[in-house]
């Protein structure tokens, strides 16, 4: 019975998210039962498809990798695209990333369809890209789903399954490339910032993650219990700095002001939670190409991070990522403080966006 309503709430073994998705189940049933109802006809329109394109490759099943980012910042974004390489690899399939036809942060409306975002930052993962493929006889397009199924998905708390960490970091060495030019820059920065130091990495969130608590996310660590904490651990293991990736100014001045000179950052844009409105995210604050520089700045830092001896940060999708990245550190601490569990959205918003769902106006970002 628990292994049913596990799979109705989209959980893992083990997911802690369980009882509050429970109890606002109880609060709101008429919510949970149209946003079931709502992802069934989503994933009917949208589910995996096989395409004759042309004769050519017989031997081969391409997978291509396509689904909408939504506002997923470029963490999220790698490790959901990790969740569809585990599930080419186990298929036998060749994987092709597609995310030149679907809506993300970092492209416009307008530029939809004509460039391949994945391609700014990164290789294809095999030999082949989506020009190779036109006439191929067995492709295999996706899901428009972030997963392509539960037993491939990768969950916040799966940090702490070292033999699930140890599968899905031979898949980022196996298939995630960063393209020379940015791998180039990323090197240069890192050679630069922190050399031979013994660095000390932490990642802090703050922004409109911490404003608007978005639903079933993990709760971020107060910065000054990061600050506590990293006197602590500079000293135990010998740092002589700190490497810092944080989006807000606040934070970054707060560390400056305690450790000064000794924290190394990557050169990037960064915001107070004075700028955003009360409702407002920071993909707000920008258009989609301040995005990409953003984005760059952001996949440098999580490079550099993979590469310190020592990691502390709380749960986001691009902390999941550092620890894929790296071969592991001397020491890590992840704040783990459970989830934000507010969900203010009406029961006649959710009767809408069923409704869009049904007619076909809805349009998931």
């Amino acid at each position: 019975m628990f292994s049913i309503i596990r799979n109705l709430l989209g959980g893992g073994e083990g997911d802690p998210t369980i009882p509050a998705k429970i109890a606002n189940i109880l609060k709101h049933p008429g919510k949970f039962i149209l946003a079931r109802c709502e992802d069934i006809v989503y994933n009917i329109k949208n589910r995996q498809r096989k395409q004759r394109l042309g004769p050519e490759n017989p031997d081969m099943k391409f997978y291509v990798i396509g689904f909408n980012c939504g506002w997923n910042g470029l963490g999220w974004i790698i490790i959901h695209i990790i969740e569809h390489l585990e599930y080419a690899e186990k298929k036998g399939y060749t994987p092709v990333i597609d995310l030149k036809h679907f809506r993300s942060q970092y492209v416009s409306d307008k530029n939809l369809g004509t460039e391949n975002v994945w391609e700014c930052w990164f290789k294809q993962p095999a030999e082949y890209n989506l020009q190779d493929i036109l006439k191929s006889e067995n492709v295999i397009r996706s899901r428009r789903a972030i997963s392509p199924n539960r037993k491939c998905k990768i969950r916040y708390f799966d940090y702490k399954n070292e033999s699930r960490v140890e599968k899905l970091r031979s898949i980022y060495n196996k298939y995630i490339k960063f393209d020379d030019t940015v791998k180039s820059r990323i090197l240069a920065m890192r050679n630069n910032l922190i050399g031979d130091k013994k660095v000390l990495g932490i990642m802090c969130r703050g922004t409109d993650f911490t404003m608007l608590k978005p639903y079933l996310h993990p709760v971020q660590p107060n910065p000054q219990d990061i600050i506590n904490e990293a006197e602590i651990i500079m000293k135990k293991y010998n740092c002589s700095h700190i490497f810092l990736s944080t989006e807000d100014t606040d934070i970054h001045n707060l560390f400056r002001e305690k450790f000064g000179d000794t924290v190394l950052s990557v050169p990037q844009t960064r915001f107070a939670k004075s700028d955003l409105s009360a409702n407002g995210s920071l993909s707000d604050l920008s258009d989609s190409e301040n995005r990409r520089a953003i984005a760059f700045s952001y996949l440098a830092s999580m490079h550099i991070l993979s590469k310190c001896p020592c990691f502390i940060s709380g749960i986001t999708g691009g902390s999941l990522a550092v620890k894929l990245m790296s071969g592991g550190f001397e020491y890590e601490h992840f704040w783990d403080l459970g989830i934000y569990t507010c969900n203010d959205e009406t029961l006649g918003e959710y009767w809408k966006h069923f409704c869009e769902e049904l007619s076909g106006k809805r349009v998931r970002k």
